[in-house]
C-alpha cells in the first residue's frame, strides 16, 4: 500500500498541471497572412477568418510539462510503500555451545515450535551468532555460548520481518546456562518490544560431575582438614564437585589419567611460605578478586603440544594459575602460597575464588539460570543479568520443547511487534523521482528550443512566399 507523508504536495502538483494545461489551451495563434485581392475580386459573400486555433498543438511539450509538475509533487509528497502485514513470524535462537547436551534436541524443539508460523528464521549461537537457512545446526562447538550476540541477530531479523507480519516472536532454545547469559541480554530485551520465549533443553553434564567408562564417578580427593587449603575447600565446595582432586604435590601421570576420565585435578604445591610475606598481594581469577598475604611461586610451564590457559593472575598481571584440557577433564596448576595461620583462607572472597578452580575446564559456570528469573526477563519485567542461578546439582534435563520458562505465556499470547524504523526504499523512491524530474526538465528545454526553431522556419517561409508574390 502506497502512503504519502505530505499529500498536499501532490495536490499542489496536480493543480499546477491543470493551470499549465489551461494556459496551453488559451494560447493564441495568429493566422498566416495573405495578400488581399482588389475589391472587384472580393467574393459577394461574407469573409470569415479564423482568429483562434482551438486544436491542441505542441502535445509532446505539454505532456512533458505536466509530467514534470506531477513527478515533482509526488517526490515532495515523500511516498513510501507499506506492505500489507499478515501472519505470524518466529525467529529462533538455537544454542549450539558446549553446555548443550544434544544439538539434535535443540533442532527438534525449534521445528516443533515453528508449526503454525507463516515465516521462520534461524540463528545459530556458539561463541558467535550467524543466520541459517534451516535448522541444520551442525556439530556442537566446544566453546562458551554467547546468547547476547544471538539475541542481537534475532532482534535485527525480527525488525525486518515486522514490516510484513502482524506478529513477530523471538524464541530462545538453549540450556540457559549461566556462562552463556551475559549482561547484554537485558539491554537487548529492553530494545525489543515484541514477545520473547525461552525454551530450556538438556544441559551437558559438566566435567566436575563426569563418570568413568564403567559408570562410576571418580572419588573426591582433597587435602586433610588440618591443611589450611583443605579447610577452605571443605567450606567452599558442596556435593556437586564430586570428581575433583586437589593435590599439594606437582602433577603426576596418575593425575593425568584422572583428568582423562573426566575429573578436574588441581595441583597446589607447598612451594612457598606465606607466613613471611609482609605486604598483601592481590589475586584475580575471572570476576573474583582477593587481597591477602599470599606468597608467589614459580608456575610450571606446559610441555609438549599442550596449550595452557591462564585462569588467575596477580595484581601486576603475572600469571598465578593456568589450566590444560586433557581428555574429558582438566589439569590445573596453582602457584599461590597460602598462610598456615590466620583466617585469610576462610574469608568469603577467598572461598569464592578457589571455588572457580573446581569448575569445568575453560571457565564458566556449570549452573543454569533460575527459571523464575528467566521468565521475568522474557516478560520484560525482570533483570536477567542480575538473576540468580540454580545450584550446580540442579537437574537441567528438560524434555525438548516442553520446558517453556516464559512465565506461562503461550505461543498465542504474543505481542505485536512495532518497528519504527525508516524504510530505505522510500528514500530511494524520492531520489529517483527527483532524477526523473531533472531529466524531464532537460527534455522540456530541448522541445521548447525545437518549437521556437520551427516557428522561425515557418516565419521565414511565409516571408519568402510574400516576396515571391
Amino acid at each position: 500500500m502506497l502512503t504519502l507523508a505530505a499529500p498536499w504536495a501532490l495536490v499542489a502538483g496536480a493543480l499546477a498541471s491543470a493551470v499549465v494545461l489551461g494556459l496551453h489551451l488559451l494560447a493564441w495563434r495568429r493566422p498566416a497572412p495573405t495578400l488581399l485581392p482588389t475589391a472587384r475580386f472580393a467574393p459577394p459573400s461574407a469573409v470569415r477568418a479564423v482568429s483562434r486555433d482551438l486544436r491542441l498543438s505542441d502535445r509532446l511539450l505539454l505532456l512533458v510539462r505536466v509530467a514534470v509538475l506531477l513527478l515533482a509533487g509526488l517526490a515532495l509528497a515523500r511516498p513510501a510503500w507499506t506492505p500489507v502485514r499478515s501472519g505470524t513470524a518466529r525467529v529462533f535462537v538455537l544454542d549450539a555451545s558446549r553446555r548443550v547436551a544434544r544439538v539434535g534436541d535443540v533442532a527438534d524443539s525449534a521445528r516443533m515450535l515453528s508449526a503454525g508460523a507463516a515465516t521462520t528464521a534461524w540463528v545459530r549461537v556458539d561463541s558467535v551468532a550467524r543466520l541459517l537457512s534451516d535448522t541444520t545446526l551442525g556439530p556442537r562447538a566446544a566453546v562458551r555460548g554467547a546468547l547476547g550476540a544471538g539475541l542481537v541477530a534475532a532482534v535485527r531479523e525480527a525488525v525486518r520481518l515486522a514490516r510484513v507480519h502482524d506478529t513477530v516472536e523471538v524464541v530462545i532454545v538453549s540450556p540457559l546456562a549461566t556462562e552463556s547469559w551475559d549482561a547484554s541480554m537485558d539491554a537487548v530485551r529492553a530494545q525489543w518490544g515484541g514477545a520473547v520465549r525461552a525454551i530450556r533443553v538438556a544441559a551437558a553434564v559438566d566435567s566436575s560431575a563426569a563418570t568413568r567408562v564403567d559408570g562410576s564417578r571418580p572419588p573426591r580427593e582433597l587435602p586433610l582438614a588440618g591443611d589450611p587449603l583443605g579447610a577452605a575447600l571443605a567450606l567452599a565446595l558442596d556435593s556437586t564437585a564430586a570428581s575433583l582432586r586437589v593435590t599439594r604435590l606437582p602433577l603426576t601421570a596418575a593425575d593425568s589419567a584422572w583428568a582423562r576420565e573426566g575429573g578436574v585435578v588441581v595441583s597446589w604445591p607447598r612451594t612457598a611460605r606465606s607466613d613471611s610475606v609482609a605486604a598483601p598481594q592481590a589475586l584475580v581469577a575471572g570476576d573474583r578478586a582477593v587481597i591477602g598475604r599470599f606468597a608467589r611461586a614459580p608456575i610450571p610451564l606446559a610441555t609438549g603440544r599442550t596449550i595452557a590457559r591462564t585462569i588467575a593472575r596477580w595484581g601486576d598481571g603475572t600469571p598465578a594459575a593456568h589450566e590444560v584440557a586433557l581428555g574429558a577433564g582438566c589439569l590445573r596448576s596453582v602457584a599461590v602460597g597460602v598462610p598456615s595461620v590466620g583466617d585469610e583462607v576462610l574469608r568469603p572472597s577467598f572461598l569464592a575464588l578457589i571455588r572457580q578452580f573446581a569448575t569445568p575446564c575453560g571457565g564458566g559456570s556449570a549452573g543454569v539460570m533460575d527459571t523464575a528469573r528467566v521468565a521475568a526477563w522474557a516478560r520484560g519485567t525482570g533483570t536477567g543479568a542480575a538473576a540468580g542461578v540454580t545450584s550446580q546439582g540442579e537437574s537441567a534435563t528438560a524434555r525438548p520443547g516442553a520446558a517453556p520458562v516464559d512465565g506461562g505465556q503461550s505461543g498465542a499470547a504474543t505481542a505485536t511487534a512495532t518497528a519504527a524504523t525508516a524504510d530505505p526504499a522510500s528514500h530511494d523512491a524520492e531520489r529517483w523521482l527527483l532524477v526523473g524530474v531533472a531529466l524531464l526538465l532537460v527534455v522540456e528545454w530541448w522541445l521548447r528550443r525545437r518549437v521556437a526553431q520551427l516557428e522561425v522556419e515557418r516565419a521565414d517561409a511565409t516571408q519568402a512566399t510574400r516576396e515571391a508574390a
